[in-house]
């Protein structure tokens, strides 16, 4: 029996008692069966209903045909904040649907996906004021992680233009404003830990998570399946 540190993406009931859990651990994806995950009506396991829980777990291989058994779950960091504040969890279903439909097994830079995404949700968890840019800064770092980033070059120019995704001296079609522009730079050169120090106006968020969207749409073939982006929007205020 092996044991595991592994972040939780998503869960399916399997029959009365048991789940199928997706997790994704520092060298790849991995499904498993969890059987009788309930006692007396309750559940035994109730953090596995949070969005993107970071769990220690006992792997039990019965058979190279069938799921691995997960076993002896817990906590292996417990969160101080997201397990009761709306906005959070939003961000985190928001940061768990993208990354069910977006990590594939085959990513080569899976360890530095896994490594990330735990510091994103201890930067999430933590933060005593949430910034409305944590899930654009979440979301354009993660495009990068699995080979779609942008071209973040001439930053130093004050136009970005979103259809050609690089910084342009001049104003032209596609390109966002001057003050949208200096702060999608600020967030594309912000690490996570220090992302919800930048405070833009509201509309100016609204923005730029819109045209993240559309990036999304428009390279990854996946985000067509998300389904969380327009919960969160309306959350924005």
């Amino acid at each position: 029996m092996q044991e595991n540190t592994c972040i939780i993406l998503h869960t399916i009931k399997y029959g009365e008692k048991s789940l199928i859990i997706k997790a994704l651990h520092k060298n790849g994806l991995k499904s498993y069966f969890l059987n009788n995950y309930t006692k007396k009506g309750k559940n035994i396991y109730p953090f596995l209903s949070w969005p993107l829980a970071i769990v220690e777990l006992e792997e039990k291989i019965i058979s190279k045909s069938s799921l691995p058994f997960a076993r002896n779950l817990a906590l292996a960091y417990v969160p101080r904040i997201i397990s009761r504040d709306v906005m959070r969890q939003s961000v985190a279903l928001f940061m768990a649907d993208i990354l069910y439909h977006f990590i594939r097994e085959e990513n080569d830079r899976i360890d530095s996906v896994f490594n990330y995404i735990v510091e994103a949700i201890k930067s999430l968890d933590t933060a005593e004021n949430l910034s409305s840019c944590f899930s654009i800064k979440f979301g354009y770092d993660i495009a990068d992680l699995i080979g779609y980033g942008i071209n973040s070059g001439k930053k130093s120019e004050s136009h970005f233009n979103t259809k050609e995704l690089q910084f342009q001296s001049h104003k032209s079609p596609h390109c966002l404003s001057v003050a949208e522009s200096e702060t999608f730079k600020a967030i594309l050169e912000t690490d996570i830990s220090l992302i919800n120090r930048i405070k833009p106006e509201i509309t100016v968020s609204k923005k730029l998570f819109q045209e993240m969207i559309s990036f999304f749409k428009n390279k990854i073939p996946e985000s067509g399946s998300l389904k969380s982006p327009q919960i969160l929007h309306g959350l924005f205020k």
